[in-house]
C-alpha cells in the first residue's frame, strides 16, 4: 500500500513496484482526495480520512486486510508520525510499515532537533539557530551574522519549501517579524546559513541506520520544493555524510537525505525524509529500484544490489489520466498500466 497517491512522486512508484522485473506486485493506493493520480494507477484505489481524523487508523487497517496488505509506504512526511506511532499495533497484525520508531521520528521531522542531534554527534552542520517565537528573530539573525551573511529561514516542521525565506541585506525584516506575529499559532522556525551551492537529494535503502544502497542525485531545477531535474552523481563526500547521518537512527527502510554546499564547496545537512521521495523513480531508470527492494527488505526478502548508472538524468513533465462516462479509468492511447 501506498499512501498520499495524489503525490508528484506517485505514478513513478507505482511504476518501480509493478516492473520490477521479478515478480507481480498487487499496488493499492490510497489518498483523501478522490481525484489523486495514484488511485487511477493503482490496482486498486481507495479515498480514506485525513491522519489527523479519528477513524484514519480504522480505515486503513481495514484496507489492509481486504487487500491482504503485507507493507505500507507512507508516501508523505505529514502521516508519518501517525504510522511512527502506529507501527507497532500494525506490526503485531502482521502488516509491515516503512515508518521510524517515535523518537527517531521527532528527531528527524524537526529540523532545529536533527541539527542539534547531528551537531552533538560531531556532524558539521551550518551555522544554525531555533527561532521558537517571532520575537526572537532579529537578535538570532543579528547573532548569525546578518545582513553581513545571507541566512534562509524555515520552519522547523514542514515539507517541501513551505514557508521557507531567503534573508539578505534587503529584506525587509519589519515586514517579516509583522507576517510571523500575525501567524496563528506561530510555526517554529529555524534560521541557518545560506547554503549557495550544489544541493544533493540521495535516495538511500537503509537498515538499522546503515546505507545499504543508494542514487546519489543532483537537484538542477526544483520547483516549490519538488525537483523537475536531475541526474545520478558520484560524490564520495556526499555518500560519506549521508551515512554519518543516517547512522545516528535505528532506522529500516527507505530514505531520503538532503545535503547542500555552502560556500567553500564543503557539504552541510539540509534533511532527512524517512520516506520515499518525490523522485525515487530517477534511481529505478537509473538500474536501482528502491521502493521495490525497500518492499523486500522489510519482508525479509534476500536481494542483490545492482549498479547505478552514473549520469542518468530526468525532466519530469505532466502526465494525464482519464474517466469514461461509465467511471472506467484508462490512460491514453490505451496501452495497458502505466
Amino acid at each position: 500500500m501506498i499512501t498520499a497517491a495524489g503525490g508528484a512522486g506517485a505514478p513513478g512508484i507505482i511504476r518501480s513496484l509493478t516492473h520490477n522485473d521479478e515478480r507481480r506486485v498487487r499496488v493499492v493506493a490510497v489518498d483523501k482526495d478522490e481525484e489523486a493520480v495514484g488511485l487511477y494507477l493503482a490496482d486498486a484505489g481507495y479515498v480514506v480520512p485525513a491522519p489527523t481524523q479519528e477513524n484514519y487508523g480504522e480505515v486503513i487497517v481495514e484496507l489492509c486486510r481486504r487487500e491482504a496488505v503485507k507493507v505500507i509506504l507512507p508516501g508523505i512526511s505529514y502521516e508519518l508520525g501517525w504510522f511512527s506511532e502506529h507501527r507497532a499495533e500494525l506490526g503485531a497484525a502482521g502488516i509491515k510499515v516503512a515508518a521510524p520508531a517515535p523518537g527517531d521520528y521527532a528527531r528527524m521531522d524537526n529540523k532545529a532537533k536533527l541539527y542539534q542531534t547531528l551537531e552533538q554527534a560531531g556532524v558539521a552542520v551550518a551555522p544554525f539557530l531555533p527561532v521558537d517565537w517571532p520575537e526572537d528573530l532579529l537578535s538570532s539573525a543579528r547573532q548569525l551574522g546578518f545582513p553581513r551573511r545571507t541566512l534562509v529561514l524555515k520552519r522547523q516542521v514542514g515539507s517541501g519549501a513551505k514557508g521557507m525565506m531567503i534573508l539578505n541585506y534587503r529584506a525587509d525584516m519589519g515586514k517579516i517579524l509583522d507576517q510571523l506575529q500575525a501567524e496563528d499559532p506561530f510555526r517554529p522556525r529555524v534560521l541557518m546559513d545560506f547554503l549557495p551551492g550544489v544541493e544533493y537529494s540521495s535516495d538511500l535503502l537503509v537498515e538499522g541506520g546503515r546505507v545499504l544502497a543508494g542514487a546519489y542525485r543532483v537537484r538542477e531545477e526544483v520547483r516549490s520544493g519538488a525537483s523537475f531535474a536531475g541526474r545520478i552523481a558520484c560524490n564520495p563526500d556526499v555518500e560519506r555524510l549521508c551515512a554519518e547521518m543516517m547512522a545516528l537512527f535505528d532506522y529500516t527502510g527507505n530514505a531520503n537525505v538532503q545535503v547542500k554546499a555552502g560556500e567553500h564547496g564543503q557539504f552541510f545537512p539540509v534533511e532527512i525524509n524517512p520516506r520515499l521521495s518525490g523522485s525515487v523513480v530517477l534511481a529505478t531508470a537509473a538500474g536501482l529500484n528502491l521502493p521495490y527492494l525497500g518492499v523486500k527488505l522489510h519482508l525479509g526478502e534476500p536481494f542483490q544490489i545492482p549498479t547505478v548508472a552514473a549520469g542518468t538524468r530526468m525532466v519530469r513533465f505532466w502526465d494525464e489520466v482519464f474517466t469514461s462516462p461509465d467511471g472506467e479509468r484508462f490512460r491514453w492511447p490505451k496501452n495497458g498500466r502505466a
